[in-house]
């Protein structure tokens, strides 16, 4: 049989020992949820225990059952600690006296599902046999056919067990696999649907905290495609917490829940009629999983229809715009200006009243604010001042544009700040959710993969991880989420999908990638004197590859023009009065004198 290490080095990833406990760093069942919680399960070398600490998890169980879950097979060489040997039961029985059959008429259980349950009586007891699916007899259970009685100041035990017995399922030698198998908490439950028609039923043999029998029935419970579980609706919760155990190791898939007022099947019983358990027991409910839904009732959605334009034609031309829901990575070799470009892409959508939220892990704030200031301005709204260092002139803000420009910006951009420290992914999307929540941020930035914190070892997998974990936030939220990465040194600095520098799997998962370039001056002529073009590399919703868009780029604005576009760019925050101005330079402009 293989061992628990084997599994581990095949299965676990990352683990470490600590006396005879075997933590890997994620729990191999929930991988530490969705904040990707760090040793919280253990396994024991020695008895092969396991037990995973995290509230929404809590899986557990023995070595036998991990080898069932990554399917092992289970022989012969099983250690003593999983293969404990049962004594074949000792007391003599009878058939049930008057006093028994008086308490189960009490119960409306007749003599004939007394019979053929096979129930007995020892000692004025009534005693349940369990048999195999050989019909050999291997556990008795004892109980009191009236309520427990106070002696010598103890209460008496209301049931209990031969001791030394196999404890299997009640009943199991009496079920097809061909039905939907039913199990109820007690005995008398499972006779309660007996006597109602429903004989494919069991009952579990150690009450609610034992699960010894899911491992000595598991190959005879695997049979049944449909199980129907009946536990008892008490006060304590213990029949709720048992069934939604029994669905974790069962399996949600085939599983079934009876819900009733009644605390269990013979309580309904006694209080109405067959009929009415009938009924309850064919209405019991599916274990729904919210994770599955039909597509039948989904909302449809025609993306481009509901895209937001970049306010770049040339690029809506060929994408279709934002789509919200869907993450995009830039790329590009450095002084390309993919973060320039992203800056003015944002106050393009500020300017259709967008709000975003970013996280500019190498630009200071306030170098931040002036570049997102030079380019909201625009160059005729900037003054020049002369650079004594540079010695040249240089491009600044004017005081009165800062003030309108930061009325404008002061609820639809939000930056980001964690003290000088690389945020982790768990730090930028509990800050990102807050964003999404307060301020109704819908567009995130990322700027870039390489100023994230991945505490782990391997951190390609833990950046795989961060990208589906991208995905999932921008589908949940219906946001748009923009990562910066950096590309691969390529020897001719073209770059393409798999050059991504971090881990291969971001590109796949991406819905978009798009790459700036710089034009060189060899470049200038096949590229018709433009600055920069982007290259769209991946376009999932359009289909678009390969397809590139040419720039002009203005260094004192920092703004980006589509080439042989004239249009000026226009923000809102500039008044209406300047807005005419404008337009009337451009019409005497194109009148000819």
């Amino acid at each position: 049989m293989i061992s628990i290490r084997e599994i581990a080095d095949r299965h676990f990833g990352t683990y470490k020992i600590r006396g005879n406990e075997l933590i890997p760093i994620l729990c191999p069942f929930c991988g530490g949820g969705a904040h990707k919680d760090k040793e919280t399960f253990s396994i024991n070398l020695n008895t092969g225990k396991y037990l995973c600490h995290r509230g929404s998890c809590r899986q557990s169980g023995n070595k036998i059952s991990l080898c069932r879950h990554y399917g092992y097979p289970i022989n012969d060489n099983i250690s003593s600690a999983f293969r404990k040997e049962y004594k074949k039961p000792q007391i003599k029985y009878t058939k049930p006296k008057t006093e028994i059959e008086k308490y189960f008429e009490s119960r409306k259980i007749s003599q004939s599902t007394l019979n053929y349950a096979g129930v007995g009586e020892h000692n004025g007891n009534i005693v349940f046999h369990f048999y195999d699916t050989e019909n050999n007899l291997v556990f008795n259970k004892f109980k009191l056919p009236r309520e427990p009685k106070i002696i010598d100041g103890k209460k008496e035990a209301k049931s209990w067990r031969e001791a030394g017995g196999k404890p299997i399922l009640y009943l199991m030698n009496k079920c097809v696999f061909e039905l939907p198998l039913t199990i109820t908490e007690g005995e008398i439950d499972a006779l309660t649907l007996i006597e109602c028609g429903i004989k494919n039923v069991v009952s579990l043999p150690s009450g609610t905290n034992d699960f010894t029998w899911i491992d000595l029935c598991w190959d005879w419970i695997d049979n049944f495609q449909k199980i129907i579980i009946w536990t008892d609706n008490d006060e304590s919760g213990a029949g709720q917490e048992c069934a939604k155990k029994i669905v974790e190791k069962l399996g949600d898939w085939r599983c079934l829940i009876v819900k009733s007022k009644y605390k269990d099947a013979n309580e309904m019983l006694q209080k109405t009629d067959k009929d009415t358990v009938l009924k309850t027991w064919e209405s019991a409910e599916e274990i729904k999983n919210k994770n599955i839904i039909s597509l039948a009732d989904v909302q449809y959605d025609d993306y481009s229809r509901n895209a937001i334009k970049s306010g770049f034609s040339g690029l809506d031309k060929l994408t279709g715009g934002w789509r919200f829901g869907e993450v995009t990575i830039w790329t590009g070799e450095t002084g390309s200006g993919k973060s320039t470009f992203i800056n003015q892409a944002l106050l393009n959508l500020v300017n259709e009243n967008q709000k975003c939220c970013i996280y500019s892990g190498e630009l200071p704030k306030a170098f931040f604010k002036f570049i997102t200031l030079i380019q909201a301005s625009g160059e005729r709204n900037l003054k020049k001042e002369f650079n004594y260092l540079k010695n040249e002139e240089v491009y600044r803000p004017k005081f009165e544009v800062i003030k309108k420009i930061n009325e404008w910006i002061a609820d639809k951009m939000f930056l980001t700040d964690f003290d000088g420290k690389l945020p982790t992914p768990s730090d930028l999307f509990k800050t990102f959710l807050y964003a999404y929540k307060r301020y109704d941020c819908k567009i995130f930035v990322i700027d870039n993969l390489m100023k994230i914190k991945f505490p782990n070892i391997n951190e390609n997998a833990e950046r795989s991880d961060f990208g589906g974990e991208l995905m999932a936030f921008a589908q949940k939220y219906n946001v748009i989420i923009w990562l910066v990465a950096h590309p691969r040194k390529t020897e001719n600095g073209k770059i393409n999908v798999m050059d991504i520098k971090g881990t291969s799997d971001l590109p796949n998962m991406c819905n978009n990638l798009f790459c700036v370039y710089r034009v060189n001056e060899k470049q200038k002529e096949k590229f018709l004197n433009a600055e920069n073009y982007i290259e769209i590399l991946k376009d999932r919703f359009g289909g678009v590859k390969n397809k590139i868009v040419l720039y002009d780029f203005n260094v004192n604005d920092r703004r980006f023009n589509e080439l042989n576009n004239s249009e000026l760019i226009l923000y809102n925050w500039q008044e209406s009065e300047e807005k005419q101005i404008i337009e009337n330079e451009k019409i005497l402009e194109e009148i000819p004198f």
